[in-house]
């Protein structure tokens, strides 16, 4: 009874032990683009924008992407370089292209590894100015949707996702509106898993970083690992609703292995305590867009 339940006890230990290394070797690191080195158009015959009132509008949108990225929520793979619209009905809409760059933000995959059929993705901070007759509602915040097939043809907007009312210009606007419709990609994206993403790497220093309320500003180093990387933007991720301190400098910076480039970071007026997190992202050798984050508490 004893060998017998001795053999048991090994076989579930390595099923065990073969469970992790499966789960293991599934681990997404990264997720390949296909673009052809080549732009990628977003039209749509049919964008709703509505909050309070409502508007339909033909958008065409044009976007540069990354040749992948790192699975991490928060990375931006591209942005959103140039935007029109034809003739709306309902009302007129105005898109706000001095507010261009859109940067395209990553949140998540669908499918069974290692086939990644889908990726939920997000513009930052698209602006639009609504009007129906005198009436006008400013639109200002993040579209959030769903890439559609493999390779990807489609790119549909979540019109559950509120975006936020910048400036009412009339009491019939709502406090928060939203942004539907499907975008057509031309050409299709192509995606694939990366078990492993090759090439250089950031670090922060110091990490974590504390900025005393009374601080004008302090610095956080940003360090090129083992390769060449081009910063692109840094990001500030404070808790819900405490936007405490601002995060600027080291964008669109090209850096050696063992170069360096300097975040400022500092209070913004009459903050309060809170913990958040710095972030840099970046573009390695192989063109794949990375993340760093240091943790930032303001006291």
């Amino acid at each position: 009874m004893r060998t017998r339940a001795k053999h048991v006890m090994v076989t579930l230990l390595a099923s065990f032990i073969l469970g992790l290394a499966t789960s293991s070797a599934w681990a997404v690191s990264g997720i390949g683009l296909s673009t052809g080195g080549r732009a990628v158009l977003f039209s749509s015959g049919r964008i709703v924008f509505a909050a309070g009132v409502s508007v339909t509008c033909p958008v065409t949108l044009t976007g540069t992407f990354a040749s992948g990225l790192e699975a991490t929520a928060g990375v931006l793979p591209g942005r959103i370089t140039r935007a029109s619209l034809g003739s709306c009905s309902g009302g007129s809409v105005r898109l706000l292209t001095e507010t261009l760059p859109w940067f395209v933000h990553y949140y998540a995959f669908s499918g069974t590894l290692p086939s990644i059929t889908g990726l939920t993705l997000g513009f930052d901070a698209m602006a639009a100015l609504v009007e129906i007759m005198g009436v006008g509602c400013l639109f200002s915040g993040d579209v959030k949707g769903t890439t559609i097939g493999t390779p990807v043809r489609e790119f549909r907007l979540d019109e559950t996702v509120a975006v936020p009312i910048a400036r009412r210009l009339s009491i019939l606007c709502a406090d928060e509106g939203t942004i539907s419709g499907t975008f057509n990609l031309s050409p299709s994206v192509g995606l694939r898993y990366i078990e492993s993403v090759p090439g250089a790497t950031m670090t922060l220093t110091p990490n974590p970083m504390e900025v005393l309320e009374t601080d004008a500003s302090r610095p956080l180093t940003a360090t090129a690992v083992g390769g060449t990387v081009r910063t692109t933007i840094p990001a500030r991720t404070p808790d819900p609703n405490r936007f405490a301190y601002s995060v600027t400098g080291c964008v669109d910076t090209d850096l050696n292995a063992g170069q360096t480039c300097v975040i400022t970071v500092g209070p913004n007026g009459a903050n309060r305590p809170t913990r958040g997190t710095s972030s840099l992202i970046y573009l390695n050798e192989h063109q794949m867009a990375k993340i760093v984050d240091a943790t930032t508490i303001i006291r």
